[in-house]
This record gives structure tokens, C-alpha cells and sequence, in this order.
């Protein structure tokens, strides 16, 4: 009985307002989406009940050139990464990934060694996010309030059951 593997992403690129970062752009932490919740005491039955989104999410991501991104720092406007890629799982079957971020990056400080490689650290709290791949899809708009999962609304949804 053969083993299944988990898919590894390959070809991965990504661009950063628009400048190709082939191999420069070492990794990316894709952003955690969490939604807040309340508790209520309705007729003595506790009830959890969906508020919303806890807070922006936070997109990571490591370059291998020191200062190369440095003039997208505290931009007003938002920058805008796109990464892609495909994962496989070692055999004949390859499914296409991509992600989608803007937002505005701050810098974080990292480690500088004698003799070995810089890396710049970049954090982007995220006005908007889209992922799809692998047979789903996720869209989250801070500014247009929405959190749509493979077609639903989940925020309007939200405020549907709130309203009723």
C-alpha cells in the first residue's frame, strides 16, 4: 500500500507591487483569519454567537536582499503581494495555489551575521486577502467588511442571524 505524502508547493513566486521577486522572496506566512465570538445565556442554554472578525489579519513574509523593499514602508496607500505557485503530492497530480494580500508592510528587525546572508523581515496588516487553491477559496475585505468562503458571506450571514 503506497504511503500518500502531503503536497509540497512548488514554482512559487511572487510579486510585490507589481516587481517580479523570483528568489528573492524566500517565504510568506499566509495570514490567520480568526472570527471573534460572544457568549450568551439565552433561557438558561449558553450560546455562542459569531461577531465578527477578531482583528486584521497579519501577513508575514522573508526577503533575501537587504533594503530592496524598503521604500514600500509605512506607504499610505496599499501595497499589494501576490504569491503563486502549485502544490504537489509526488505523483501525476499538481494543483495550482495563489494568494493575494494588500495592505501596508512595516519592517521588522532581523538578524545580521558575519559571513552569512542578510534577510529582511516584513509584516503587512492586511486590508484585503484571497486565497484559492486546492479546491477552495477565501476572500476577507476589511474595508468592505466581508468574509467569503468558497462563495458564502460569512460575515453577512453574521448579521443575519443578528438581525432575526
Amino acid at each position: 500500500m503506497p504511503i500518500k505524502t502531503p503536497f509540497t508547493l512548488k514554482n512559487f513566486n511572487a510579486t510585490i507591487d507589481g516587481d517580479n521577486q523570483a528568489g528573492l522572496l524566500l517565504e510568506i506566512s499566509v495570514p490567520e483569519i480568526t472570527i471573534k465570538t460572544g457568549i450568551h445565556k439565552v433561557g438558561g442554554t449558553v450560546v455562542v454567537v459569531p461577531m465578527g472578525i477578531d482583528s486584521p489579519p497579519k501577513l508575514t513574509f522573508t526577503t533575501a536582499e537587504y533594503g530592496k523593499l524598503q521604500k514600500h514602508i509605512g506607504k499610505f496607500d496599499d501595497v499589494r503581494i501576490m504569491g503563486y505557485g502549485s502544490l504537489n503530492d509526488n505523483s501525476q497530480t499538481t494543483k495550482k495555489v495563489e494568494m493575494t494580500a494588500e495592505g501596508i508592510i512595516s519592517y521588522k528587525p532581523s538578524k545580521w551575521s558575519a559571513g552569512q546572508g542578510t534577510k529582511d523581515v516584513y509584516e503587512m496588516n492586511c486590508n484585503y486577502v484571497q486565497y484559492s487553491g486546492n479546491g477552495g477559496s477565501l476572500t476577507y475585505d476589511g474595508k468592505g467588511n466581508s468574509l467569503i468562503v468558497d462563495g458564502e458571506d460569512l460575515i453577512e450571514t453574521i448579521r443575519g442571524k443578528i438581525k432575526t
